[in-house]
């Protein structure tokens, strides 16, 4: 009984050393190791794992850059191979050849906004007696020449000839100013200026009422819209004038005609020319 108490006394205490001495048997579970990642450091210098996510960049599309729109300017005509006509200032002459206008010539010395020709406005310019008419670019791009009729010291004006041709003193019915206006349309003829030559056609006309004609004094440059709105009463074909409006470069002559009881600036004709020309030119007003 004394030997087996000491076996288990010495047992005992053959386990105590280890334990003091930190050897056992029973195996240590290896704390996780933490393997830091350059640059993926917080603040704390405290190493964490981190997550990439990773994001789609915008497909940037290459945009391809138009040429400019070439600018062309209205007043210039091309005429072939005579150069060109520049219709804002200058003196110009057209002469018809055929149709109901043949063997009308008629003259004037043109100035315009943009070229005043040494006057101080275009009011000044048009001043009866001059021998001057107004070039302008009307709404739609096409050029308006406001010219005078009538007479000036007993001497007829620029566009007299015409006036004459489709109401005589201004005591014509309204029927025969209707047949003369359709007897214009077609007539053809030849545009003259600075050693150029322009061919030309008439494909409208009208008279307009004493009201329109007041507008288009005062409106110049809504002379197609003044004529197709209709607002106002006329004689011809007022839808011929549309076709201008789109793609037009045309010329228009408008001038006065005598009212009922001979007023001379009462009623306004707008006779419309297609321009036989190669193509515009390109912007270059000084």
């Amino acid at each position: 009984m004394k030997k087996l108490g000491l076996a288990v006394f010495l047992i005992l205490a053959v386990l105590s050393l280890d334990l003091a001495s930190g050897k056992t048997d029973i195996p240590r579970i290896a704390k996780p190791a933490v393997i830091a990642t350059e640059n993926l450091e917080i603040p704390g210098n405290t190493p964490v794992p981190q997550t990439i996510i990773a994001t789609e960049q915008p497909v940037v599309t290459p945009t391809s850059t138009l040429p400019p729109k070439k600018e062309v300017n209205p007043y210039i005509f091309r005429a072939g191979d005579n150069g060109t006509i520049d219709l804002s200032i200058g003196a110009v002459t057209i002469r018809f050849e055929s149709g109901g206008f043949e063997g009308i010539e008629i003259s004037a010395q043109l100035i315009s906004p943009i070229n005043l020709g040494g006057y101080a406005s275009t009011s000044e310019g048009l001043e009866v007696g001059n021998g001057v008419g107004v070039s302008r670019v009307e709404n739609y791009g096409n050029i308006s020449l406001g010219l005078h009729s009538g007479f000036h010291l007993d001497l007829p004006l620029e566009v007299e000839a015409l006036r004459y041709f489709l109401e005589k003193l201004g005591k014509t019915s309204e029927g025969a100013i209707f047949k003369k206006l359709q007897q214009a349309v077609g007539s053809r003829g030849k545009l003259y200026s600075d050693g150029a030559v322009l061919e030309v056609e008439v494909i409208a006309a009208i008279r307009m009422d004493h009201d329109a004609a007041e507008e288009i004094r005062l409106n110049p440059e809504q002379v197609l819209d003044i004529i197709t709105s209709g607002n106002y009463e006329s004689l011809g074909n007022a839808e011929a004038f549309e076709t201008v409006k789109n793609n037009g470069h045309e010329i228009l002559i408008n001038f006065c005609g005598w009212g009922p009881n001979q007023e001379p600036t009462y009623y306004r004709y707008v006779i419309l020319l297609n321009v036989l020309e190669t193509s515009q030119t390109p912007l270059h007003i000084n």
